[in-house]
């Protein structure tokens, strides 16, 4: 399988063009640039470059795979415009990998020893993006949700695991929790990895929101000022 991953959903544009056979993932090129904003005038771009440089045409990519959040409400909609437009004009499948489970991944495998990973993003306001994956296969416990730190706790496996991601250090200090490993990784998706999730994903490339918007459409702003 040929497949182009993208990811605009938190700090960073993210492109990767990858070839998959079974298990393994070769990275024919890819480009990571971190950025808060500007990410709809920095990914085409990006894009065009990885695949003039990878030499590929969009006609030979077997599939999109796009980051759905958590995460920006802007970025992730760029990602999946940009997806869904490619994978239309390619006639080839769009899906989505949630930036949770990209991110269990980075995880080295050294420190990770089949111990579960609990994802954990700061969503401000004393709350976390949070979810569970189970042992060395990594699979899903739950669904992704927005929790309240206290709450959040109450996912961390009894038996110990390894807690990651930019949220991590709330989970750590709030549960008190022996056998709860903090490890430095990478709290950003990773293309590799959101290829790797994304040649198997049956997600639908639509943006995952775990909460409301905080901005207000202007026209209900003007209803209520009236």
């Amino acid at each position: 399988m040929r497949l182009l991953a993208l990811d605009t959903a938190m700090d960073a544009c993210s492109v990767a063009v990858v070839d998959i056979v079974g298990h393994h993932v070769t990275a024919l090129t890819s480009r990571s640039e971190a950025m808060q904003r500007g990410h709809a005038e920095a990914l085409i771009p990006m894009v065009d470059e990885v695949m003039s440089e990878a030499g590929i045409r969009f006609s030979d990519l077997d599939r999109v795979a796009v980051t759905i959040g958590p995460g920006s409400f802007t970025g992730t909609r760029i990602g999946v415009a940009a997806a869904r437009a490619y994978a239309l004009a390619s006639g080839i499948d769009a899906v989505g990998v949630t930036t949770l489970q990209a991110v269990a991944l980075n995880v080295p495998r050294t420190e990770e020893d089949g111990r579960d990973i609990i994802v954990a993003f700061d969503a401000l306001r004393g709350e976390v993006y949070a979810q569970l994956f189970r042992g060395a296969g990594l699979e899903p416990v739950g669904e992704p949700a927005a929790y309240a730190i206290s709450d959040a706790v109450t996912i961390l496996p009894r038996t110990g695991g390894i807690l990651v991601g930019s949220g991590a250090h709330l989970l750590a200090e709030a549960s008190g929790r022996s056998g709860i490993e903090l490890v430095e990784a990478s709290s950003l998706p990773d293309p590799l990895c959101i290829a790797r999730i994304g040649a198997t994903s049956d997600w639908p490339a639509v943006p995952l929101y775990l909460r409301p918007p905080e901005a207000k459409p202007q026209a209900q702003q003007i209803l209520r000022a009236g």
